[in-house]
């Protein structure tokens, strides 16, 4: 299991992280040493719109996908109108290539934790099983998918907006430097 920590524009307070602080870009957390690649910023604006949110750091990029875009509720079953963020989510992987992409299931603490850890696993396993079906990885690029379940809430879970933030799907992409 990797432990990733980056400062981010989560909804709610994680000033507590130690974390390299990015400058606002356009829309996007942006950080001033990232190559200017157009359709990387093209794939930014439409996650955007998609209500992904994509945070770049010097070597690493994050998509924050809410369950809700991808997934229908408390299940890994892929609704009709997901159609469009996973395109916008492989269009980005492919940008990147030499790269190691992880993508990461969470969930909320409202179920029992096995069922959470295996919702978790199931929707990061479905958005892998996507990015594979559509040569991602490259031959220069690696995959792995894990799921956290409840572990590294991002918001309060006693409250409907924070378990709505903790019910997430994340991608990470490293770029080696």
């Amino acid at each position: 299991m990797m432990n990733i920590l980056f400062a981010s524009s989560y909804p709610g307070d994680l000033s507590y992280l130690k974390n390299p602080t990015p400058i606002i870009y356009h829309h996007a957390l942006y950080p001033c040493n990232w190559p200017d690649n157009p359709m990387v910023h093209y794939y930014m604006k439409q996650l955007k719109k998609a209500g992904i949110q994509t945070v770049i750091y010097p070597h690493k990029l994050r998509m924050v996908i809410p369950d809700w875009v991808l997934f229908a509720p408390t299940t890994d079953r892929v609704v009709y109108t997901a159609q469009d963020p996973y395109y916008m989510v492989l269009g980005m992987a492919q940008q990147f290539p030499n790269t190691k992409i992880t993508v990461i299931g969470y969930s909320d603490d409202s179920a029992i934790p096995e069922y959470n850890n295996r919702l978790s696993i199931e929707q990061a396993q479905k958005l892998s099983a996507y990015l594979w079906m559509n040569d991602i990885p490259n031959s220069t690029q690696t995959l792995r998918y894990e799921g956290k379940g409840e572990v590294d809430p991002i918001a309060n879970n006693q409250r409907i907006n924070g378990m709505a933030d903790n019910r997430r799907i994340e991608m990470i992409i490293d770029i080696p430097s």
